[in-house]
């Protein structure tokens, strides 16, 4: 059995590799939405570099990832146009179709993803749920980004949601989202593949599909990547779903403090100590070690590494008093305590 699913695999490897690729390196970039992780100048993660991944190996060549020389709020037509013929770049991907600019460059026969339009702001502003925006009695102010001139889809979603509403035009997203914060604008346009931290997606819009596009004189390698793109849906048939669902916008929910409660809590050294109840698994026990374990344990690890604080960690001693033990200790959380109003009246404990 075993050496028969081994003749299948190999079956399969051989057929997806049937078309030998005389390309060495090529050179990819694509708009800085769609790579939702860069570090050290070198593009790590997204949506259309995840895909890249596994059309390099399906076409036999190495992949070479490369950010655009120019930023997202000045990322244009024109500059894809330019970096394909400096040379630059060899293929780009995540690009929505145009017949205008398909007289300048040589587009996919195939797509490979689909992205949404889409509406968010701040987690933290409980006005506006799924879709409930539609229900305010003022106009919405929207957030438009320089550049961004795909407003029609916009415009129409609104009209049919029959509501007010007003665009302000930002330089970069960033001014968007601080005068979110502030209080001064409701929405920002954004996409469903764009993750941004603190952020909640409202309303999603619009089904605009992802081409690949290369210079109009690479044909031949243009012809390997519609053929990459067919063998992927026929391999692969669930990659487009899985990396949709990995780096859609909806499913984002990130912590997020301000400067000044940073800067205050460092200010004063603060630290977080934590009292912890053992035999309270899952959430917090003890390991092999005698060390703090647990999913309360890993939560509030994440949530110190992302503010850039320390944990102490304590665990009550069961031969003494709980309360003494917390006042003594001068503990500032719990974990491990039960979710027991009872139990919180009596202790004055507040659950998160």
């Amino acid at each position: 059995m075993r050496r028969k699913l081994k003749l299948i695999f190999l079956v399969m490897l051989c057929n997806i590799m049937l078309f030998a690729s005389s390309y060495d390196t090529v050179k990819v970039s694509f708009p800085r939405p769609l790579a939702s992780s860069v570090a050290n100048g070198m593009l790590e993660s997204g949506y259309s570099y995840d895909y890249l991944l596994v059309l390099s190996q399906c076409c036999n060549f190495n992949l070479e990832a490369v950010l655009p020389s120019t930023t997202e709020e000045t990322f244009t037509s024109w500059s894809i146009i330019e970096e394909l013929n400096s040379g630059r770049v060899d293929l780009f991907a995540g690009i929505v179709y145009s017949d205008k600019l398909a007289q300048e460059v040589l587009f996919s026969k195939n797509y490979y993803g689909f992205f949404s339009s889409t509406l968010i702001t701040s987690q933290y502003n409980y006005d506006f749920d799924s879709y409930s925006f539609s229900n305010l009695d003022r106009p919405l102010r929207i957030g438009i980004i320089k550049n961004d001139y795909n407003t029609d889809a916009l415009i129409e979603y609104l009209d049919y949601l029959d509501v007010d509403y007003s665009f302000f035009t930002y330089e970069t997203k960033q001014e968007a989202i601080e005068e979110v914060k502030k209080g001064e604008l409701d929405l920002i346009k954004s996409n469903s593949l764009v993750q941004t931290p603190g952020f909640k997606t409202v309303a999603k819009f619009g089904s605009f599909p992802l081409y690949f596009a290369t210079r109009k004189d690479n044909q031949e390698f243009m012809d390997l990547v519609d053929e990459g793109i067919l063998t992927i849906r026929e391999y692969f048939p669930n990659l487009m779903t899985r990396l949709a669902n990995k780096y859609s916008s909806s499913t984002i929910f990130d912590f997020e403090m301000s400067d000044e409660e940073l800067k205050e809590l460092k200010a004063n050294n603060f630290k977080i100590k934590a009292l912890c109840v053992d035999n309270s698994g899952p959430f917090v026990f003890k390991g092999k070690k005698g060390n703090e374990a647990g999913i309360s344990v890993e939560i509030l690890n994440a949530f110190a590494s992302k503010v850039g604080l320390e944990v102490e960690y304590t665990f009550f001693d069961p031969k003494g008093s709980f309360m003494e033990q917390l006042e003594e200790g001068n503990f500032n959380c719990i974990l491990g305590v039960p979710v027991n109003s009872n139990y919180n009246s009596l202790y004055g404990i507040i659950n998160s």
